[in-house]
């Protein structure tokens, strides 16, 4: 069975998909890093069991620590808020709900055979 939880974006239309961990690694409303190539990617459970990736990278300083960031919501989107800065940041298209500037990029998720995996390219 395979489910899709995010829809990618122009620029990885045409990437390949890899996979990168089993869905059970990843605990309900925490993250972990994965590669993806040359880049760090944030992999989040949400509760509820939908997986949602973004950089791990946090635009405000740089510092490659989304993927300890604190998994919640504003007003039903999901979002993760950066362990460091504080910053929340929007797990469905990666926008700073914060304040302006600064915007996550986001990557496919899909879950088949109980297996996660992200769609993306080098940019």
């Amino acid at each position: 069975m395979e489910t899709t939880f995010q829809t990618s974006n122009p620029a990885t239309e045409q990437a390949e998909w890899v996979e990168v961990c089993p869905l059970d690694d990843l605990s309900e409303g925490t993250g972990t890093c994965a590669r993806l190539g040359a880049q760090q990617v944030a992999v989040f459970r949400l509760p509820g069991g939908e997986v949602r990736a973004v950089q791990n990278t946090c635009p405000h300083k740089g510092t490659p620590v989304l993927h300890q960031g604190i998994v919640g919501d504003k007003s039903g989107e999901p979002k993760i808020t950066c362990p460091l800065h504080k910053r929340a940041y929007s797990l469905e298209d990666g926008r700073n709900l914060s304040d302006e500037g600064g915007k996550l990029r986001t990557f496919a998720v899909r879950v088949e055979d109980g297996r996660v995996w992200l769609k993306g390219a080098a940019r």
